[in-house]
This record gives structure tokens, sequence and C-alpha cells, in this order.
């Protein structure tokens, strides 16, 4: 009895001790880590400011500035550069804004990481900070950016918010609701963004909620509550951005005539019905390719083979003067698939092939860091490499940048994390599983519903893959670590399981 005292009384003294030792150093901790986020962030500004753009910035831009906004892109992107570009005008605004969101966002994990784990989680920090993969398209100002730069930033302000737990209850309410609601808007700059936003809304909820009932209750309680907020946020989002929406272009005629297309190229049969178009046969033959639905709507193969010469043909122009052309494409569109649900499904395979793999057709550019002539007075832009964008080029040829890999290592780790984070009640580990399972959602969106096999599309599941396993390699480090000294100082327990 008397031992078990001792034992106890030094275990408290441990804690007491490491928790002296973390304050001592805390404003040393906050620097280091605070300076590599800024000398990472001006690393990625310099290589692409002002701002990388393509034909989709300018067109997001355009809306901006005009403030007559279409849903071929989601408008709330546009309603927040309209706000930006009147403080920083061009694309220099939102390239800040989005480092600003990441760097901060993960300068805000890591510390949470640093704290619990120790100083193995800094060189992981720098790791994720500078991957290749991320960074290679970080400085262009895209959609899929910014949703992952939001994304982010609330994942670390909800782990910050919980460092303090004598403010629990009076600051844990009032964060959760703005990170619920910068999740939000991460999920509203996307059309797939739902997916990929419901297991962080479930962690938000199995962190903050029900903490003193049963690890199964807790997670089917959280689960029930993301599943409901995402789709009421997917709603309010649609709505809202449907009042702002002057320009209806129906983008959903695009995955529609795409679909109708490949299904008819894998078929062998055409499947188009006349009534929906106005140019006459469609040349499917000619123009389909699993890389974008871009030729069909050319009339200009521009995405063959390497050694083959661009084709012309007939391009799918749809009869816009039909009143009922939405309802006539859209039973066209479920037509094509509920009876040739193989051949739906071989097209959408190779689409989501030359989205992840080195397929024939191949994924789009891995790195895009320049700003194309253009009439909206932003000057043209080709960024010159510095050392480490230079080595960032020569390792894109290799594994580490096909989405595949990634894609792989998450549906290998998802099941044995979540099911190691209920078993031992592990928010940390919880946190990792929730990474995986995010990258995941947002691919099996691409899978039905991508239109090209552009490389941003994956950006998501990338990043979200390399940091969820940074900190599964920071907690299964500190875990292994309290055993040694367990093993060699006598009984320790191991740190709290919450973050």
């Amino acid at each position: 009895m008397e031992q078990n005292h001792i034992r106890s009384s030094e275990t408290s003294l441990y804690h007491m001790i490491k928790k002296f030792h973390w304050l001592k150093n805390e404003a040393l901790i906050v620097c280091v880590l605070t300076g590599l986020a800024i000398l990472m962030a001006l690393e990625v500004f310099q290589h692409f400011a002002p701002g990388a753009m393509s034909q989709d910035s300018f067109v997001i831009l355009s809306h901006a500035r005009s403030g007559v906004y279409s849903d071929s892109h989601p408008p709330l992107m546009s309603l927040i550069w309209s706000v930006v570009d009147k403080v920083i005008p061009g694309p220099l605004g939102i390239l800040l804004m989005n480092l600003g969101l990441f760097y901060g966002g993960l300068l805000l994990i890591f510390l949470r990481l640093v704290q619990r784990c120790g100083f193995i989680a800094a060189p992981l920090f720098v790791i994720v900070g500078l991957y290749p993969p991320v960074i290679a398209l970080l400085g262009v100002i895209w959609i899929d950016l910014t949703m992952a730069a939001v994304f982010v930033f609330a994942i670390g302000l909800f782990l910050s918010v919980r460092l303090d737990k004598d403010w629990k209850r009076r600051r844990n309410a009032f964060s959760a609701i703005f990170v619920l609601i910068l999740i939000s808007v991460g999920l509203s700059l996307r059309h797939n963004g739902p997916a990929a936003a419901l297991p962080l809304f479930v962690f938000v909820f199995y962190c903050s909620t029900f903490a003193q009932k049963k690890t199964w209750i807790r997670l089917a309680s959280s689960l029930m509550l993301g599943i409901l907020v995402t789709i009421l946020c997917f709603l309010g989002s649609r709505q809202i951005q449907s009042s702002l929406v002057a320009e209806k272009t129906h983008l959903w005629r695009v995955g529609a005539v795409y679909d109708i297309a490949g299904t008819s190229y894998y078929e062998g049969k055409y499947l188009f019905n006349d009534s929906i178009l106005s140019g006459g046969r469609v040349d499917i033959e000619t123009l389909y390719s699993p890389r974008s639905y871009t030729p069909l709507t050319l009339g200009q193969q521009i995405h063959a083979l390497p050694g083959q010469p661009e084709k012309f043909g007939n391009k799918a122009e749809l009869n816009l003067a039909d009143p009922n052309l939405n309802k006539l494409l859209f039973d066209n569109w479920v037509f094509a698939i509920m009876n040739y649900p193989c051949s739906y499904l071989k097209h959408r395979y190779a689409v989501f092939s030359s989205l992840v793999t080195r397929s024939p057709w191949g994924f789009w550019s891995a790195i895009y860091d320049r700003i194309p002539p253009n009439n909206m007075g932003i000057p043209e832009m080709y960024a010159k490499d510095s050392t480490y964008f230079s080595f960032v080029r020569r390792l894109i040829g290799t594994f580490i940048f096909v989405p595949v890999v990634y894609l792989f290592l998450s549906l290998v780790m998802v099941g044995p994390v979540l099911y190691y984070s209920i078993k031992k009640n592990s928010e940390p580990l919880a946190l990792s599983a929730t990474l995986y399972l995010s990258g995941l959602l947002h691919m099996v969106g691409l899978f039905f519903f991508a239109a090209s096999g552009d490389t941003r599309y994956s950006h998501w599941m990338v990043l979200a893959t390399v940091l969820a396993t940074a900190v599964l390699l920071s907690e299964l480090a500190m875990r292994l670590h309290m055993k040694f000294q367990s093993a060699s100082d006598g009984d320790r327990k191991l740190p709290s399981c919450h973050i």
C-alpha cells in the first residue's frame, strides 16, 4: 500500500516537473515553430508571388470584379475575392490569405503535437510544410487550395483552444461554433467539399461532446451529428450561393454529357438522345478522352496520346433553346448509367486513373507556377526556381507525385488507426483517422463526378494523408518513448489521450 502511494506520488511529481518544463520552454518553442512557419511561407511566396493563375482563376476574378456570379465555379470564392481584391488587387491578396491560413493552421497543429509528443514533431512540421507535392500547387489561386487552407486552419484552431483546460467550458463552445463555420466555408468552395468535410465535423463533435459517455456511444452520437450538420451546411450553402448566382450554367450538364459520351465509347453504342443536341451527332470516337471532357465541347481532340495528331470532329452542342433540356438531358444520363452500368464504370475508372496514376493519358501538370497573357491587367509571370523548388521539380517524375500512392496508403491505414483510436480512446489517433478518411471521401466524390484528370483535384487527399501520417508518427513516437522510460524508471502513465 505504502509502495503504491510512493509510486503515485512519484508519478504526480513527474507530471508536475514535465508541465513546469513545458511552461519554462513554451516561449522558445512557439518562437522556433513560428519562425519555421514564416520561413516556409516565404519560400512558397517567393516562388509563386503574386500568385499563379489559370483560366479558371481569371473566370473567378472576373466574377469577383463584375459582381455578376455564375455557378460555373462556387460563387463563394468570387465573393471572398471581391472583398480581398478591394484591399490588395489581383491574385496577391488571395495568395497571402491562403498561405496565412495554411501555415497558420499547420503551426497551431504542430504546437499542440510538440507540447504532447516533444520535439520529435518539429521535423515533421517542416516535412509537411515543405512537402513537394503539396507546395507544388500551393501558390496557385484555385478553389482547391483555398479549401485545403481553410480546412487546415480550422483543425489547427480547434486543437489550439483545447490547450487550456481551465478555459475549456467558456472557450470551447464559442471556438467550436467558429470552427464549424470555417469547415462550412471550406465545404462550400468545392462541389465535392461536403465529402471531405464530413469526417472533420465528426471529429469536432467527438472531441467536444459526450466526453463522459462510452466510446462507442460517443462515436455514434458524433457520427449522427456530423452527418446532420454536413447535410444542413451543404443545403444552406447551396441556397445562399444560389441566391448569388445571376448566370446559371448548370454545371452538372458537363458531367452528364461526359458520362453519356464515355458510356457510349465503352459500350460501342451511340447513346445520345438527338433531341438534346443542336449540332447533330457527336463524333465520340474522335473526341472522347478519359483525360478531360473538354474535347467534346471544343470539337478538337486536344488530349491526343503522344505521337498522335490533334483530331477534329462534331462536338456535343446542347440545344439550349429547348425549355425541357434539363429534364431530357437528365433522363438521358440516367438511362445510360442504368442500362449500361459496366460501360459507365469503365468510363469512370478510366477518368479516375488519369487523375491518380501515370496512365497513358497521364495526370495534369504536377506543378503550376505561371500567369499566362490575359486582358485583366494582371502581369504575366513565369516563376524562377529557387534551390528548393529546383529540387521539387526534379522529384516530379518520382512516385511521391503519384496520387494513387497516397490513396493506397490512406486505404491501408484508415481502418487500423480508427480501430486503435476507439480501443485506446485516443483523440490524437482519431485526428489521424479523420484526415485519412477525409482524403478518401474527397476522392470518392471525384470518382463519380470529376470531369477531368487535373492533379489539383487530388491535392487535399495528398495533404490530408501526409498530415495524418505526421500526427500518427508523432503519437507513436511519444508512446514508444514513454514505454521505454517506464521500463527504465518505474511505473509511469502515458499522457492523457485527449488533445
